[in-house]
């Protein structure tokens, strides 16, 4: 365990790193969306939902080799609990106007089927007390099957706003990719060496400082698209990066090593709280978003207090 001041130096330098990996990643991959005539919400849940899912698949694969399968798998329920109550939660809470756009509720509304999708059937398979082979097949199967179908999905509209940068949206792409994954590999080890300190279960690590740090390329990736105006950017990479956890990473894991499930609860939580989004398009007022989004932002905080104490 390295000392504190440099677990927070690693900590700190991580971050930044991410936050300007997030930059070129949004840039790259807009640029990608008007290069390819894709929209911004395909780039959102496939190139860079699967950039930020990285920290994720590396982390969890890893725990599964090593037998720590149940921080492994804390680390993808608690990553996509924390997508949904915290990331999504604070971005509508900052800037809801985008989201009661009819494009971005159209993308929200076909990708929160996707994630219910992916949900439900993790929900279903962890019943049975463990991921094994048979549950990858599943989870594989279904994952491809929802690749399929968004690779069918139609162009972008001239109106979106995308411009590309030639070349460029390669580098800035590939760049980005590197530094959300490199810093969030930093971010990560420092979180981990200072949580440790307290002598925190690897479970609760797992569902909680890792997750989050996980995490955390998807809501700097997610912000920092929100606030240069793809809203589709934001909310694909948000849902994508759920199911690609949820059925590709823990498709994977089980494939290496039967993933024991160690108690039911957090499920039943996950579920709850990716229910929580429908009320979502039924508000139509600015204010109405910011006080539901506000009221799941606060249950993530219920919900670290609970499996804390």
């Amino acid at each position: 365990m390295s000392p504190p001041a440099l677990s927070l130096a690693v900590f700190c330098i991580g971050l930044l790193l991410l936050v300007k990996g997030a930059d070129w990643l949004v840039k790259g991959g807009a640029g990608l969306a008007a290069r390819w005539g894709v929209s911004s919400g395909v780039i959102g849940f496939t190139i860079i939902a699967f950039g930020t899912s990285l920290p994720e698949f590396f982390v969890t694969t890893n725990a599964v080799f090593m037998d720590k399968t149940d921080i492994g798998l804390g680390n993808v329920v608690g990553s996509n609990i924390f997508n949904i109550a915290f990331i999504l939660s604070l971005c509508i809470i900052l800037k809801p106007v985008p989201f009661l756009s009819s494009e971005t509720r159209h993308i929200l509304w076909q990708e929160y089927v996707l994630t219910f999708l992916a949900t439900g059937l993790y929900v279903v398979m962890a019943c049975r007390g463990v991921l094994d082979i048979y549950s990858s097949a599943i989870f594989l199967a279904v994952f491809f099957g929802i690749l399929l179908y968004i690779s069918r999905k139609g162009l972008a509209q001239p109106d979106e706003g995308l411009h590309s940068h030639g070349d460029l949206d390669y580098i800035l792409t590939v760049l980005g990719l590197a530094g959300v994954v490199v810093g969030s590999s930093l971010f990560l080890s420092g979180a981990i060496d200072l949580a440790t300190t307290f002598h925190i279960p690897t479970y609760v690590i797992g569902l909680s400082v890792v997750a989050a740090g996980t995490s955390i390329p998807e809501l700097v990736t997610s912000l920092v698209a929100l606030m240069r105006g793809y809203g589709g950017v934001s909310v694909g990479n948000i849902l994508g990066s759920n199911y690609f956890n949820l059925l590709f990473i823990l498709g994977i894991g089980g494939l290496v090593h039967p993933i024991l499930v160690p108690e039911q609860m957090t499920s039943l939580f996950l579920i709850g709280i990716t229910l929580c989004v429908i009320p979502l398009f039924a508000l139509k007022k600015t204010w109405m978003l910011r006080a539901w989004s506000s009221i799941i932002f606060a249950g993530y905080f219920l919900y670290l207090y609970i499996i804390s104490s």
